[in-house]
């Protein structure tokens, strides 16, 4: 503004030596521009405090922000590290510290974190490592593996890992699951036990039935007496229920024991059918694409539903699966054209006391289902067929499903 106000000064000595009119044009032009370079000089000034406000609030911001995040890699109740591109380990929390028996002072900047992997999961790691750094996509976030402390002893822990964008700095968080394993493995073991004793009292319950029933047949070739028959008789039918718990504690204890796994619904109903004479009774399947999350013994649930349908539908000419889309999740349904359930035992069929033929088929179905939290349930009009629902909830199930809601509706009518 200064250099403005000694050019003007001299623009005015000059303005003397030119006439009147053309001196009272140059003066206005000169008002006008000296106004309009205050208002310049204004906005200027106004720029430089906004921008020096700005200024602070962004760095109280960032203040803030930084603490935040400090407390929360501090206080976030599992081991966290910072690791650079190269490995190097950049920052640690107290739960690293007492996790592995370090101080900070004698990790940070200092150590690589491969030095605290166990040689059995050192490669692997190493390896997720470069990919994601590399960009892999498919590299998980989340893995269990052995670390190594400071007195050398190994634990069992759960990695769960970032990378922060646009850097090659890894932020992980590490979960100590030892007791955890620990509590697996005993899990493991006694259900081993049980099984073995379980095979080995099958056995031996086996190998008293079969002279038993001997005896009886002996017994009752050799006497008419109409009682003592009748006796015999009863003594037999004791016998083969005693078998028949058997067979359903071979069944049960089945379970459970194996991890759940995701398993494609066609396919299972397929293999699970093959075994099964349908003597012209034909089968349909529309289930697209669909997989769940369930038990191995998910091919019982799809026997028995066949298996049962044949024994005690009747003259049944069809059967067939669909899927529809439920308020909470998705429906499997298998539907017949037979004589359907009766209504008052439509809930008991689910009942283990509730059997026919060798029955527990449909109870140890809706065990199966229950590991992974799905449902079963006979909606059927008794009469004009069955139809069970198997109602899978949202994150159990994956995969398309057919654009037809439920293409097989009709097989009931």
């Amino acid at each position: 503004m200064r250099e403005f106000d000694a050019v003007q000064k001299e623009i005015k000595r000059l303005l003397g030596q030119i006439p009147d009119t053309e001196r009272k044009k140059l003066a206005e032009t000169l008002e006008r521009l000296e106004s309009r370079i205050h208002l310049l000089e204004h906005n200027y000034n106004r720029a430089i405090r906004d921008r020096a406000a700005v200024h602070s609030l962004l760095n109280k911001s960032s203040n803030e922000l930084i603490e935040r995040y400090q407390t929360i890699f501090e206080f976030s109740g599992t081991a966290m590290a910072v690791i650079e591109e190269d490995g190097t380990i950049s920052l640690v929390n107290t739960h690293f510290e007492r996790l592995f028996g370090f101080s900070r002072e004698e990790v940070e900047w200092k150590k690589k974190f491969p030095e605290f992997l166990d040689e059995s999961v050192k490669e692997y790691i190493v390896g997720f490592h470069r990919r994601r750094l590399s960009g892999d996509e498919t590299v998980p976030h989340y893995y269990e593996a052995k670390i190594i402390t400071r007195n050398g002893s190994t634990r069992e822990v759960s990695f769960s890992v970032g990378l922060f964008p646009g850097t090659g700095r890894i932020i992980t968080s590490i979960l100590d699951i030892e007791e955890r394993k620990r509590a697996e493995k005993a899990v493991e073991t006694a259900q081993k036990k049980i099984a073995i004793l379980n095979s080995i009292t099958r056995h031996d319950i086996h190998n008293q039935l079969t002279p038993l029933y001997l005896q009886i047949d002996m017994a009752l070739m050799h006497t008419q007496d109409p009682v003592l028959r009748e006796s015999l008789q009863k003594i037999e039918r004791i016998g083969q229920n005693i078998q028949e718990q058997i067979e359903f504690m071979k069944l049960y204890q089945d379970v459970g024991v194996k991890s759940p796994i995701w398993q494609r619904v066609a396919d299972v109903i397929r293999t699970a059918t093959a075994g099964i004479p349908l003597d012209g009774i034909s089968q349909e399947i529309d289930v697209g694409e669909l997989e769940i999350y369930a038990d191995p013994l998910l091919q019982k649930v799809f026997y028995n539903l066949v298996e049962n349908a044949i024994r005690h539908g009747g003259k049944l000419t069809r059967i067939g699966f669909s899927v529809k889309e439920d308020p909470n999740g998705v429906a499997i349904i298998c539907v017949d054209n037979g004589a359907g359930v009766p209504a008052k035992e439509k809930e008991h069929i689910f009942d283990r006391t509730f059997f026919k033929h060798t029955g527990f088929g449909l109870f140890l179905s809706r065990e199966i289902l229950s590991i992974t939290g799905i449902g079963i349930r006979e909606t059927g009009v008794p009469g004009e067929g069955a139809r069970f629902e198997i109602l899978v909830p949202r994150g159990m199930f994956r995969g398309t499903l057919p654009h037809k809601k439920e293409p097989h509706s009709d097989l009931a009518q």
